[in-house]
């Protein structure tokens, strides 16, 4: 029954895989550190004109979306990497896949001698390699989730972050008491007549 169990971990849970946790958890480091980029960023020491914000904005979204390129092609490796590493320790591989993302240099790899073999795979192996294929697509679904939940955690901070200056900018240029008591006593005072004025003169 505890065979059974750890069988069961195995196979649902991607942390507690030794080829998949890493890829897991280097993706989860990733997201994190994407979540704290902002997609705005203002001085608060200093004053924008309209257009100057506007490039300052642009100037930003810009080496924001080289991040973001860089993200995702970290996390396009590292995924792939671990799809065909563990192709790899179940007796499979991918003849598509790319040397460099097969091997890494000094690393121990296991030997392809049985992934070279030619010819078609018997039913046991197709329903193993069915198997993996099917555990692969989901660690892959597991993997969009992440991300899609680093972008969504993005958008939200720094629209939050934009939405608390303006609110500081709207309590700052909000009236005082004061304001609207002088505005009243200058309202309740009579205009003046022309003579008034020119004596006033």
């Amino acid at each position: 029954k505890r065979h059974n169990v750890k069988e069961a971990l195995l196979d649902n849970l991607f942390i507690v895989d030794p080829i998949l946790q890493p890829a897991i958890l280097k993706v989860r480091a990733l997201c994190i550190d994407i979540v704290e980029l902002q997609l705005c960023q203002i001085d608060k020491s200093g004053t924008y004109s309209l257009q100057g914000f506007i490039d300052s904005q642009h100037a930003h979204i810009q080496s924001v979306t080289g991040r973001l390129g860089g993200f995702r092609d970290e996390v396009k490796t590292i995924v792939l990497k671990a799809c065909i590493d563990l192709l790899a320790a179940k007796g499979f591989s991918d003849d598509n896949a790319p040397n460099d993302a097969i091997e890494e240099e000094g690393a121990d790899t296991p030997t392809r001698a049985s992934n070279s073999r030619k010819g078609q795979l018997s039913y046991t192996q197709q329903a193993v390699k069915r198997r993996v294929c099917d555990r692969l697509r989901n660690f892959i679904r597991t993997v969009d989730m992440l991300v899609a939940g680093a972008m969504q955690s993005l958008a939200n901070e720094s629209v939050a972050v934009l939405r608390d200056h303006l609110q500081t900018l709207e309590k700052l240029s909000k009236p005082t008491e004061h304001d609207h008591e002088e505005w009243k006593r200058i309202d309740a005072e009579p205009p003046k007549d022309e003579s008034e004025a020119e004596e006033a003169l």
